[in-house]
């Protein structure tokens, strides 16, 4: 079966496996950068690993040039020194207007391709069809991303200690 495939089918399923097997945010940023963290507004929520193995969840209050401070849960301000940082992780919640964009082009998508499948001949109740469907399963798409999206935080590591 292998070598029945072109080369070019071999490096592309090289090439996707290559990304499974991978983490994609172990490219996102060089370890012991701090430039992501220093990027964030105050008020961002965070959640902070410390080389001990303790955590914290909090917003950023303050960011100086050795430490910051994130206001915790508790309402208490916690102040922690970056040389003791192992990992920042972001967790403001996304944005739903991209979820609820990809539902939509999904659930259109998925009437155009099951409308051209299913078409044998061209004429207009076809087109009223996929227009049809088009409005009711990209509403659908829409609905789902939105509450999908909504669920998501977004867990993206800021800062991962050299």
């Amino acid at each position: 079966m292998w070598a029945a495939m072109s080369m070019r089918q071999n490096r592309f399923i090289y090439l996707a496996l290559f990304l499974l097997v991978c983490p994609l945010d172990a490219f996102a940023q060089a370890a012991g950068n701090w430039a992501k963290f220093n990027a964030i507004r105050t008020g961002h929520e965070v959640r902070v690993s410390l080389k001990t193995g303790m955590s914290a969840e909090g917003f950023l209050k303050s960011n100086a040039q050795d430490d910051f401070v994130i206001v915790l849960q508790t309402g208490e301000d916690f102040r922690i020194a970056k040389n003791d940082v192992r990992e920042i992780r972001s967790l403001e919640k996304d944005s739903r207007k991209n979820g609820t964009l990809i539902g939509l082009a999904a659930g259109i998508g998925l009437t155009v391709i099951g409308t051209a499948a299913a078409v044998e001949d061209t004429d207009w109740s076809t087109a009223q069809f996929a227009i049809a469907g088009s409005i009711v399963y990209g509403g659908i798409g829409s609905l789902l991303g939105f509450v999908i999206d909504d669920k998501y935080r977004a867990n993206q590591v800021i800062y991962r200690a050299p």
